[in-house]
């Protein structure tokens, strides 16, 4: 009798083949999505170190659009010349920027290592998700996603604290260190994975794809640096970003060999699945990167203090990711749980925004709630791309996964950044004592109630409707059920 359900031999297999795969898998997602957090933690102290309060988000914001252009880049090398081969460069890059990074002399600097060491993220990302598709059949990889999103969001839950205590007791250089051993271990687990004949997309760099690509990103980062400044600025760069993505789908779609082939473009559960994910980045990267400066600015907390006080949203994303997995291997449903996650998110942040002055304990056990709801997104949108995608395009298709997160990340950044900095400069006060927090090494123990309400209710609502705007997207999506 025939069945879709695999047999107890194919059941043994794909477990033996994930247990291989875990630990390059989980590694490579835990430093590259990880060190985001990591470095949002530190920022206060690198703003005080290299006197640029209003310039500090630059230095998240170049990785991620690095990450960006490269994710697509390494998608099609692994298509071409092997997935796992093309892994040791990638980490190798990651490992070099990060001893860069601790040697950075200034401000700009530190910026530039930083959008080196995000091209080799976006390889590591890229290609540990295509690793993981190519090997694993999709209703088993549907569980062990849970495995791998709960080990990546534990950086979230360790990394603002170790962040935190190695900024307040040590450096912040020491945390760009903790990446080394990271990469080595990826590159050592990666040898031990067998090697696989499967069939290779030929390979030709469709160098004006990359070009407009790079300055889409480009003046995205331009945006978070200048447009906060000057709002006709901003809204220039915005539509020469914009025109920029357009010419960039053309040449996809004219291009022989495209960073991202046309049968991945045209799939209409691939497109709905990257709108959503795209909206995610919008309000999941800027949020925990707004998060350590509100609690710097609002609370007065601490280096170390702002690290323990982002463990409640971590947990949630723990414990969501975990379950999520579960819940999609046993039930067959995808985006069922994204839906309800990013509802639930969208709610607890518009109460931030309409109740402002909310005591930090408030605080506290919403972004435990608001953790819950982002954990249920990127597991599932892996699994429905994968499953939509061509054998031969998987390493592209993946790769519009982390494209797509990193673009929303970047446009959620430039807005947060933007947000906050034309509310502040209408209250030169609170602007002078905003730059004066964010670049003080110690914190006043009374911080005047109310001085920066209207900035940060004005970005917990934009990220609200933005959470509200995924869920409905995902809700749209086609492909329901495996």
């Amino acid at each position: 009798m025939t069945t879709l359900e695999p047999d107890a031999a194919d059941l043994a297999e794909g477990r033996r083949s994930f247990w291989l795969l875990f630990p390059v898998v989980s590694l490579a997602m835990f430093v590259s999505f990880g060190d985001n957090t990591i470095v949002a933690t530190a920022l206060p102290a690198l703003a005080a170190e290299f006197g640029e309060p209003t310039r500090a988000p630059l230095i998240i914001s170049a990785y991620l659009v690095a990450m960006m252009v490269a994710a697509p880049v390494f998608g099609r090398l692994g298509d071409a010349f092997g997935h796992k081969p093309m892994l040791r460069p990638a980490a190798g890059l990651f490992i070099a920027a990060s001893g860069l990074c601790i040697l950075a002399p200034e401000f700009w600097a530190l910026v530039a290592f930083r959008s080196v060491q995000g091209i080799g993220a976006g390889g590591l990302v890229a290609l540990a998700s295509a690793l993981l598709a190519e090997r694993i059949p999709p209703r088993q990889r549907a569980g062990y996603q849970g495995y791998i999103a709960t080990f990546v969001v534990g950086s979230y839950a360790t990394g603002p604290i170790l962040s935190g205590l190695l900024t307040e007791f040590a450096d912040w250089r020491a945390i760009f260190l903790l990446n080394i051993p990271f990469g080595l271990a990826i590159l050592w687990f990666a040898r031990r994975l067998p090697d696989r004949d499967l069939p290779r997309a030929p390979f030709q760099l469709d160098i004006a794809g990359v070009f407009l690509l790079a300055i889409f990103v480009g003046a995205l980062v331009a945006i978070s640096e200048a447009g906060a400044r000057d709002t006709r600025v901003a809204a220039t760069l915005g539509g020469a970003a914009a025109v920029a993505l357009i010419l960039f789908i053309i040449q996809e779609r004219r291009s022989t060999h495209p960073l991202i082939p046309p049968a991945v473009i045209s799939d209409s559960s691939i497109r709905r699945v990257n709108l959503a994910v795209m909206l995610y980045g919008v309000c999941s990267v800027p949020l925990l990167v707004v998060l350590p400066i509100y609690y710097r600015t609002v609370h007065g907390l601490s280096s170390s203090e702002i690290g323990i006080s982002m463990l409640p949203i971590s947990v949630g994303l723990v414990v969501s990711s975990l379950a999520t997995g579960q819940l999609v291997a046993r039930t067959g449903m995808v985006l069922s749980w994204a839906v309800c996650g990013m509802t639930g998110m969208s709610l607890v942040l518009a109460g931030f925004s309409l109740v402002p002055g909310l005591s930090l304990h408030a605080i506290l056990f919403g972004l435990f709630f608001i953790g819950l709801g982002m954990g249920t997104v990127l597991g599932p949108v892996q699994i429905v791309v994968q499953l939509a995608a061509a054998a031969s395009d998987l390493g592209s298709a993946s790769s519009t996964i982390h494209v797509s997160r990193l673009m929303g990340a970047a446009c959620g950044t430039a807005l947060s950044s933007t947000i906050l900095y034309v509310v502040l400069s209408r209250d030169p006060s609170a602007q002078a004592l905003f730059e004066g927090l964010m670049t003080r090494s110690d914190v006043p123990a009374e911080i005047r109630p109310g001085t920066f309400d209207a900035a940060f209710s004005a970005i917990f609502g934009a990220i609200a409707l933005m959470a509200l705007a995924c869920a409905a997207v995902a809700a749209s999506v086609p492909l329901r059920k495996l």
